[in-house]
């Protein structure tokens, strides 16, 4: 994968707002997914699939992760120096740790019995599901999420190395894919599921970084059946086409990182829709839309075939998606991704708060448990966090940035 020089301008301001709607878009599927796994009143199985189908936490975690390469690669396009090295790591601190330490604070209210070890490794962003080492340091209970930040903060310490080298991109990839199938192979005992479930992750955000590098496409209205593309990557999300395919050439594990190498499924789709809202001009573009419908399209045929289609309700989800998208592959006018912009700017601070704040709501007992004291709660649930989101985003964060650096940070 070549690696081309930095695409200058950097794009304008009306081509945030489609970058920021698909922000906004995954953050509504990561609370939609966390909702129906962690209601009280209707255990998922008792949810039909027909409204299940509407989330897809872990897809949208990774078209976090493209974003967020694709974010830093285009604030960041100078060549590298210490000055600006360290200005970098200035500015994601400033924008990241405030919001987070008081989204860890609001998780301590909520604690579901996790030591203040686990707080303090989280504070420190050392959190991760996957550590094999003496201790565990998973995220706290209450907020799960918060491990996608480990994640992040890795990558923004190994952009400084592929800030210095670009060259180096396409070696990243192949090592990172080598890792991925090591920890799809090999025991946990010989190798660290967390290396592999960072390699993986970066597969993603590399791709992200290499994007930004992609020219503009022509200017014009953007004309693109991205519906169609959100609901298949959904499908391949609740298909989990990539476990399917490995586990039909016989590679079955399941001892296996937060993302791991079924995961690559995704990238396809996430890639496209990431790509195509930010009117970039990248190789592949069209094989690529071609795999976001082929990979769930054939994932469904194959359950249907094998009969197994009605054997979990995420496959039925998958299948009915799979039909939706193909269904509205004829609809290109995109207006409606840029309505969620507004929520794609506290999507941050919703991902952070969501979680304890559902946990919190869980918690409350109503005499008459029904689908419209269910409705009630989650509407309340929702509003209470996107308030918190604003206040965060957009009222406090500007007066700390303020506060902790005399620049104005452009990411």
């Amino acid at each position: 994968m070549t690696v081309p020089a930095p695409s200058l301008p950097v794009r304008p301001r009306e081509l945030d707002l489609w970058i920021e709607g698909l922000r906004g878009v995954a953050a509504l599927l990561v609370g939609l997914e966390h909702l129906w796994l962690m209601n009280r009143f209707f255990p998922p199985e008792e949810i039909p699939f027909y409204v299940r189908m509407w989330a897809a936490g872990h897809a949208s975690v990774l078209v976090f992760f493209i974003l967020s390469g694709y974010v830093i690669g285009l604030t960041n396009q100078g060549v590298y120096s210490g000055e600006r090295a360290r200005a970098y790591l200035g500015r994601r601190a400033v924008r990241l740790l405030p919001i987070f330490w008081l989204a860890l604070l609001l998780t301590l209210a909520v604690n579901y019995g996790d030591s203040l070890w686990t707080y303090g490794a989280t504070a420190l962003m050392l959190q991760n599901e996957n550590f094999t080492f003496p201790w565990h340091l998973h995220p706290p209970r209450a907020n799960g999420p918060m491990w996608s930040l480990n994640y992040e903060a890795v990558y923004y310490l190994f952009f400084l190395y592929l800030w210095r080298r670009p060259q180096s991109f396409s070696l990243t990839l192949i090592f990172a894919l080598g890792l991925g199938v090591a920890g799809w192979l090999l025991p946990a005992t010989l190798f660290p599921r967390f290396l592999a479930g960072y390699a993986v992750g970066w597969i993603f955000w590399g791709v992200g970084w290499w994007l930004s590098r992609q020219p503009l496409a022509a200017s014009g209205p953007l004309r693109a059946p991205l519906l169609a593309g959100l609901l298949a990557l959904m499908a391949t999300h609740h298909l989990a086409s990539g476990q399917i395919f490995l586990f039909g050439l016989g590679l079955r594990q399941h001892d296996v990182s937060m993302v791991n190498l079924s995961n690559l499924s995704l990238l396809p789709g996430c890639l496209w829709l990431v790509g195509t809202a930010a009117r970039r001009d990248f190789p592949f573009r069209r094989a690529l839309a071609v795999l976001t419908f082929l990979v769930p399209a054939a994932t469904t045929v194959l359950l249907m075939v094998t009969r197994h289609l009605s054997d979990t309700p995420d496959w039925m989800a998958g299948a009915a998606l799979t039909a939706t998208a193909l269904l509205t592959l004829g609809l290109t006018t995109n207006g409606w991704l840029r309505k969620f912009s507004p929520f794609g700017r506290i999507s941050y601070a919703f991902y952070l708060v969501h979680m304890p704040l559902l946990l919190a709501f869980k918690s409350w007992s109503f005499p008459v448990p029904s689908a419209l004291t269910f409705a009630g709660t989650a509407l309340l649930w929702f509003a209470t966090s996107t308030i918190l989101a604003i206040f965060l985003e957009l009222w406090l964060q500007p007066r700390l940035r303020r506060l902790l650096t005399s620049s104005r940070s452009p990411a």
